[in-house]
């Protein structure tokens, strides 16, 4: 192993210590006030978590990293990992929640005292994180690293590899920030229908990328790993782009039935309202016709 590999798997191994500290904090405290309640949770939100730091060690810190630049479609896979299965996973599992309660105390309080001056007088943050913006951004930057010029400058420059994979995860971070709820700190929380729209939104210029490569003959990227497929018309090219077609929008609709299945839920959980109520002879009147 490398020394970027193995400080990497320090850094998470970390996390995970301080995830689990927090997560023993709060689960003896019963701390049902705070910015996570995990009464009737169970463990889900724990599992997320730690299922998201085990892809992105195999996204960044395992042999996969290193297939990435030898095969296009280990790269198209380690993209959809960045783009949506770790930022997802992770940030189903409550981080921001969770984490600051597995530091000392004297890192505690200094948390709680300057996470409020954030959301009092970074108005950048709130314009650089806005939904739309962030949407605009994800987009745009699973875009540009499919350039034919600039993927082809990763397989050359070393130097670039990072900050490809750097931006796919932190606008994939922010855009996922906001559909799993981590941004009620910041911003009033989607409406229901919005929040389902705007995930499924993510996924249609995901698998647009797979749908072009797919039907691309000739080769636009080339890498030094060679594969055959024997009796099949099938490259490595079409093999990447079947692989987002097929898998690039899985994350996004699988979350997206989630959330529709739980804004049902709160729906039929609503009281009904009495018949004496809704029945009156005021409430019977068309729109407009009231005095």
């Amino acid at each position: 192993m490398s020394w970027q590999q193995i400080l990497g798997t320090a850094v998470l191994l970390a996390i995970v210590i301080l995830y689990a500290c927090g997560w023993r904090y709060l689960r003896r405290q019963k701390m049902s006030d705070r910015p996570l309640s995990l009464s009737g949770r169970g463990y889900l939100p724990c599992f997320s978590f730690y299922f998201g730091l085990l892809l992105l060690w195999l996204a960044l810190f395992s042999p996969l990293d290193q297939w990435s630049t030898h095969y296009f479609f280990v790269r198209v896979m380690q993209h959809l990992l960045l783009i949506a299965w770790i930022p997802a996973t992770l940030l189903w599992g409550r981080p921001f929640a969770i984490i600051p309660f597995g530091l000392p105390h004297s890192l505690r309080d200094k948390h709680e005292r300057w996470f409020p001056s954030l959301t009092a007088s970074h108005s950048l943050w709130f314009r650089m994180t806005h939904p739309g913006f962030v949407l605009f951004a994800f987009v745009a930057t699973f875009w540009l690293w499919y350039d034919p010029v600039l993927h082809g400058a990763t397989l050359n420059h070393a130097w670039l590899r990072p900050i490809e994979k750097g931006s796919l995860l932190l606008t994939a971070g922010l855009y996922w920030w906001h559909i799993t709820g981590s941004a009620q700190v910041f911003y009033m929380p989607m409406p229901p229908l919005i929040r389902i729209l705007y995930t499924l939104f993510g996924a249609g210029p995901i698998k647009l990328v797979g749908l072009v490569l797919l039907f691309t003959e000739e080769t636009i990227y080339s890498y030094p790993g060679t594969i055959a497929f024997t009796g099949l018309d099938l490259t490595a090219q079409s093999l990447g782009g079947m692989i987002i077609w097929a898998a690039g929008g899985v994350v996004f609709s699988t979350t997206a039935g989630g959330l529709m299945r739980n804004w049902l839920g709160q729906e039929d959980e609503k009281p009904v309202l009495p018949f004496s109520v809704w029945s009156t002879e005021e409430s019977m009147l068309a729109p407009g016709t009231r005095k």
